[in-house]
């Protein structure tokens, strides 16, 4: 499984996305995985978003909270389901927040 690279093998496709999330969340995991390995490090996710202007300590966060089985990266079923639960809690967020539903 690690280093397949191989959404399948990593299990992405049994997370009940609809195909264009996954898609969109699997281009961004392999913009991330910069070695294309299958995995994102910390020092690799530390770098995309220093690139983008953000602290690395978000990358700490993200590796921390995402890295289901703590070994230290983050497999691509990792990311997709750590990313579509935060996704799902915003959108949760939002709808509780919109009162009106005018979707502002």
């Amino acid at each position: 499984m690690a280093g397949s690279g191989n959404s399948s093998d990593d299990g992405a496709h049994g997370v009940g996305l609809p195909s264009g999330d996954e898609e969109r969340l699997e281009g961004l995991f392999k913009k991330l995985d910069r070695d294309g390995n299958g995995r994102i490090d910390i020092l690799e996710l530390s770098n995309a978003l220093k690139d983008s202007g953000v602290h690395h300590t978000y990358a700490q966060k993200f590796i921390e909270h995402s890295d289901a089985n703590k070994s230290g990266d983050v497999c691509l079923s990792e990311f997709i389901e750590y990313v579509r639960e935060h996704e799902k809690h915003l959108r949760l967020s939002f709808t509780h927040m919109d009162k009106n539903k005018d979707g502002m």
